[in-house]
């Protein structure tokens, strides 16, 4: 019985070496894959320090080749993770888009908008458009980022008190909307032109109004008709472009990035004859 257990040990102890020899051997050989790697990039290194001035240490060398070469081993081992830059919820927030996975929405919260009740208690929402002129009397025009290829002036409602702050006055309004929306401010890039908003000052707004222009959006399952507005009511107000520079091209005074939290508005911006814009203007606003 121990003659024939004899060869199992020996067997045993045969593969027990082999295995010892094969680490000895891979360890020989890596340790002189990394002493030739080392040398290699040390002597590259030194060569180049006289001009750069900057030496680095030959452990420094061979870890980075080390890493370097590791963070290509998930190929090998389908199990192995990485980490990306962001994770995909984290990008999308970063666009301020929505990947639909996230059953909290991260769309800013707005304030509360002013409004009107007409003698038919429909509700109008309160809001200020800004015609911003160059001295040829041409309009300035951005293109929208939501609907490519649709040109408007800069607008927006007119909010209502809260957060301690009061209620908006139309030319608190305007000013705000120009700042958001293309990163205009008042008194540097332009000016209100007196003339045409003398009449124009009151902030007593009622169904008689003579200088809002109201256009209807029920039926157009917008967000207006869902908070329960038949639509908006625009009291428009005039600016004059005193910035020197971009008085031929209106880039030159703008910043599209969206000011205050917002988001973008538009993607470029134009000066556009005034009956061109007239002409083409929404027909929902035509009226």
């Amino acid at each position: 019985n121990s003659w024939r257990m004899m060869p199992k040990q020996s067997n045993s102890a045969i593969h027990l070496f082999h295995r010892t020899l094969r680490i000895i051997i891979i360890s020989s050989l890596t340790f002189s894959l990394l002493t030739t790697t080392t040398t290699y990039f040390s002597s590259l290194f030194r060569a180049s320090s006289s001009s750069s001035r900057v030496v680095l240490s030959p452990v420094v060398v061979a870890s980075a080749f080390v890493l370097s070469s590791s963070s290509f081993s998930t190929r090998a081992h389908p199990t192995s993770s990485y980490t990306t830059p962001f994770t995909k919820r984290e990008y999308f927030t970063k666009l301020n888009m929505s990947d639909n996975t996230s059953s909290t929405p991260t769309t800013k919260k707005f304030p509360p908008s002013r409004y009107i009740l007409d003698s038919e208690n429909k509700k109008w929402r309160l809001c200020v458009g800004i015609a911003v002129l160059n001295s040829s009397n041409h309009l300035l025009v951005g293109e929208r980022s939501s609907v490519p290829d649709s040109w408007q002036c800069p607008q927006g409602g007119v909010d209502a008190a809260h957060d301690g702050k009061e209620d908006e006055t139309v030319e608190d309004a305007a000013g705000r909307e120009l700042y958001e929306e293309m990163g205009l401010i008042v008194g540097k890039h332009v000016v209100p032109d007196d003339a045409t908003n003398t009449n124009n000052n009151n902030d007593d707004y009622d169904d008689e109004s003579t200088t809002a222009v109201r256009y209807e959006t029920t039926g157009t399952n917008s967000w207006l008709t869902k908070n329960g507005f038949a639509g908006q009511e625009l009291h428009w107000r005039i600016y004059r472009c005193i910035d020197g520079r971009a008085d031929n091209d209106a880039s030159l005074m703008t910043d599209l990035s969206g000011q205050n939290g917002e988001p973008i508005e538009f993607t470029q911006v134009k000066w556009e004859d005034v009956n061109h814009v007239v002409d083409n203007v929404w027909e929902a606003k035509k009226e």
